[in-house]
């Protein structure tokens, strides 16, 4: 068995961080469980303000580490730092992670802040060797880094336009929906229209919005549009992206799919080839978090780069600010 080498620390013992998995099953739905799948890693501490939480997470998985104060766990002596805590405190607490020692600080999404501050804060890793990465779970599907690649390359020929749905909130999950977008078709953004009223579904401060988004690409004006759904009738998330050779469509049904299209004859004469899928991922058992923690120890080992980190990690923030500061009020 492989003798664990690195250090982690999760700040936030909450949904994401642990609550939605249960110890025994081949289901890896949290930071927790793709850590402790992995034999490289050790769990070193954990952090919550709620320390009875925390405790009781720990003995419910059996497994044995430190408690200690958010603050403290911030700036600890670590490889990997997981910062899993409320949205309004990854800023602060990433912030606080630039002046510790961590390798690796993995950040739940979304980051918080202006633009200005996030790349400041992504310089501030960088020059002290470190590596800030943002949980845009879906980027770690497989082959999805190979088919941005191969966007951004022109091999799926020029963007035609983008469907989106999406619940609760266009900062809170919209964020996912704007990585996606920003990784594939780029930030520049030329005019948004509200096409139907806002939901609060999720916060009064970040409604979810239902928009028509012009994004520039490859010197063209493309579509995107955006439609809300309120989250409390049912949960959606799906980004359907079209190429004039190719169609990426990432979405949430019993767990994270995501499928690949390329054009074949559509069998009548005259008429111009169809698109069909040739290649598919679905999250089934789930395993996506174990893939996401394998990637960070092997990327640690020296063996690849880390999906979403540093101003890649940071597309959709800007592509995101670009279509607020347009969304009618």
């Amino acid at each position: 068995m492989t003798a664990a080498r690195f250090r982690v620390g999760v700040i936030g013992m909450g949904r994401i961080a642990v609550g939605f998995d249960e110890p025994a099953g081949p289901a890896i739905r949290t930071h927790l469980k793709g850590i402790l799948a992995d034999p490289r890693f050790e769990l070193a501490c954990v952090a919550d303000i709620d320390q009875g939480r925390a405790r009781a997470e720990l003995e419910r998985f059996g497994v044995k580490a430190d408690i200690a104060a958010p603050e403290a766990l911030a700036v600890a002596d670590l490889d990997v730092l997981c910062i899993a805590s409320p949205d309004d405190t990854h800023l602060d607490l990433a912030q606080r992670a630039a002046s510790g020692r961590s390798r690796v600080v993995l950040v739940e999404k979304p980051l918080g802040g202006t633009q200005a501050q996030q790349k400041v804060l992504v310089e501030r890793f960088a020059a002290r060797g470190a590596e800030l990465s943002i949980d845009h779970t879906r980027r770690w599907i497989p082959k999805v880094a190979n088919w941005i690649a191969e966007a951004k390359s022109g091999a799926f020929g020029p963007p035609v336009s983008g469907v989106v749905h999406y619940s609760r909130g266009l900062r809170h999950n919209g964020i996912h929906a704007f990585d996606l977008i920003g990784a594939f078709f780029g930030t520049a953004v030329s005019n948004v229209k509200t096409i139907a009223p806002a939901i609060d579904d999720y916060a009064s401060s970040d409604p979810t919005h239902s928009l028509v988004v012009t994004v520039n690409a490859a010197e063209r004006h493309i579509p995107v549009v955006m439609l809300g759904v309120d989250g409390r009738i049912q949960s959606e998330f799906s980004v359907d992206l079209r190429f004039e050779q190719a169609r990426v469509h990432i979405f949430d049904q019993d767990g994270i799919r995501a499928d690949l299209y390329r054009p074949a004859d559509s069998g009548f004469s005259g008429f111009a080839p169809e698109l069909r899928p040739v290649e598919a991922f679905h999250d089934d058992p789930r395993r996506l978090f174990g893939i996401l923690w394998n990637n960070i120890a092997d990327h640690l080992d020296g063996k690849a780069s880390l999906a979403s980190a540093g101003v890649d990690g940071l597309v959709g923030y800007e592509l995101m600010d670009c279509v607020v500061r347009q969304v009618s009020p």
